[in-house]
């Protein structure tokens, strides 16, 4: 859809007292209700808007986790925060959940907005009745700093956790990291390699779990090629040919145009992985496993054999492949959260609750190596 035609709709809904979702709007929850791809939580006072799908996924699933619940979690489509359109349909989301007697606190997920857009929205937000949280992912400016309003998260965990602890009073323990053991699996995780092995290689199917693991990443100092490069990092001239470190969105249209995204079917990613490890520089692999309503009814298992195959052939060369997974989800999804952690450890791979937290071990065993 042109934005044109975009900002068109947009401005009739609000007229009308309706939110368009989209386009490339890919989850919601409304009362309760799943709407693409999204995961089984439980319901409660938080409410979100986001501008990513696989953001308000992981977000909803971690605040579930977490013990609390999501009263609506409204998609608003990729570009609604930029300049062109304005966030028009975050307004309205916003109106929405304002209003709603069920939300008692209200989260925004997106990209960093445009410098115009932030600018206009931003009274709005800062008036907000209800207490809010913006979680801006990639960006290194501080939008609220000497203003009232807005407590700011820099990631989904984050701002998962002061959700939680707006309703509870307290930061929730399930969403904080384990410092040493970070610290033991990394010098675990670092013996074995030969000196030639180097490099991530992380192949996502949720394109903002590759954008957060490069503003991650930057924060360790460590650069990396992508096809959906942050800024200041540098793009892959050719997305089906890593180079060095490099974070690759499977589920960018140069993948997805004319087949299924790799939530659905993993087989790309399948052939990526034994692709990317004939690589003798590759000592860590990085993956994402996304659970929820319509996406494999097993993508663990789709990607164990795999995973498999991968470390026998650098347990061969002498080294040894270190493969780090996250699943995004909850124990209520129809895949099985517990099972799915099984079968990707079975085959080898440290499995982590968050795509952050795998991050952040990646991060800390690169640089040492």
């Amino acid at each position: 859809m042109a934005v044109e035609e975009e900002i068109s709709l947009k401005k009739l809904a609000r007229e009308k007292g309706l939110i368009v979702m989209g386009p490339d709007c890919g989850t919601a929850i409304i009362g309760g209700a799943g709407i693409g791809f999204a995961n089984r939580v439980r319901r409660g006072p938080i409410g979100v808007i986001g501008a990513s799908g696989t953001g308000i996924q992981e977000f909803t699933s971690l605040v579930h986790r977490a013990g609390s619940g999501i009263s609506h979690a409204i998609g608003t489509g990729s570009r609604d925060f930029s300049d062109a359109v304005g966030g028009l349909s975050f307004l309205s989301a916003l109106d929405a959940l304002e209003e709603d007697p069920r939300t008692g606190i209200i989260v925004i997920l997106s990209k960093p907005p445009g410098k115009t857009a932030l600018a206009a929205l931003a009274p709005r937000i800062s008036g907000c009745r209800k207490p809010v949280i913006t979680c801006f992912l990639g960006s290194q400016e501080k939008f609220w700093q000497g203003r009232t309003g807005p407590q700011e998260a820099r990631i989904l965990d984050e701002a998962a956790a002061l959700a939680v602890k707006g309703i509870t009073g307290s930061f929730p323990s399930a969403l904080t990291a384990d410092s040493q053991l970070l610290e033991e699996l990394t010098q675990k995780e670092r013996s074995g390699k030969t000196s030639a092995q180097k490099f991530i290689r992380g192949l996502f199917a949720g394109g903002t779990f590759c954008y957060q693991t490069q503003q991650i990443f930057r924060e360790q100092g460590l650069e990396v090629y992508s096809n959906t490069p942050l800024p200041g990092n540098p793009e892959l001239p050719d997305p089906s040919l890593s180079l060095k470190n490099t974070l690759v969105d499977m589920g960018a249209d140069e993948f997805t145009s004319g087949r299924p995204h790799p939530m659905i079917d993993s087989r790309l990613r399948y052939e990526r992985i034994l692709k990317e490890t004939e690589d003798p520089q590759v000592a860590v692999l990085l993956l994402d496993i996304i659970l929820g309503f319509n996406s494999s009814p097993d993508p663990a298992g789709d990607l164990a054999p795999a995973i498999l195959n991968a470390k026998e052939k650098a347990s061969r060369r002498g080294g040894s492949l270190c493969v780090i997974a996250s699943v995004c989800g909850t124990e209520e999804d129809p895949q099985d959260l517990k099972r799915q952690v099984r079968i990707l450890e079975k085959a080898g791979a440290l499995v982590f609750p968050s795509s952050a937290q795998a991050a952040r071990l990646v991060a800390l065993l690169v640089k040492e190596l």
